[in-house]
């Protein structure tokens, strides 16, 4: 696989995306960012947390949200809305999506020989073992989903605001 192409495509496919969302912060403003946020965690402190770090780094800002969970969603529209200039936005945007995903692109290259010893040893646990993991992972992923969706219902019934429910289940996992 040819690694320049490789990272061209993934550089055209998260400027299309990044680019489109620039354009709808450009368009409506912080009605995008109320959306994003909607689906988001902590609704509340959401749109308060990007802003702060949009304010304090400005479009330098771009270059590390593909990084961090929860500023990466929502950093391509709070430019359109910051007034961050086209050619600025498509500079910034380009090097962090070149950076993220040369980055991924570099390690699975360097680790490449670790997944066929990892097939091999799950090559040899057999069907049990294999049935094992997925049915762990499957339980994983279901237990984490019920818990967002519990957290969820009641912000959405009004129990409290999303700071009190954060300590609620503080406590619960102290307990």
């Amino acid at each position: 696989m040819n690694l320049a192409w490789s990272v061209g495509l993934a550089l055209a496919a998260c400027l299309m995306a990044d680019s489109l969302w620039y354009q709808f912060g450009r368009w409506r403003g912080p009605k995008v960012l109320r959306l994003l946020c909607r689906i988001s965690r902590e609704p509340n402190s959401c749109i308060r947390r990007i802003k702060a770090a949009f304010r304090r780094h400005g479009a330098g800002a771009l270059l590390v949200a593909k990084f961090v969970p929860g500023l990466n969603f929502a950093a391509p529209p709070l430019a359109g809305i910051s007034g961050v200039g086209t050619s600025r936005f498509l500079l910034f945007d380009s090097l962090a999506s070149v950076f993220w995903a040369g980055g991924y692109m570099m390690l699975g290259y360097t680790f490449s020989g670790q997944f066929e010893r990892v097939a091999t040893y799950g090559s040899e646990l057999g069907p049990i073992g294999g049935a094992v993991s997925i049915a762990g992972a499957a339980a994983f992923i279901g237990f984490r989903l019920m818990r967002n969706h519990r957290g969820l219902v009641s912000l959405r019934a009004g129990k409290g605001s999303p700071a009190e429910h954060m300590e609620t289940k503080a406590q619960e996992a102290r307990a």
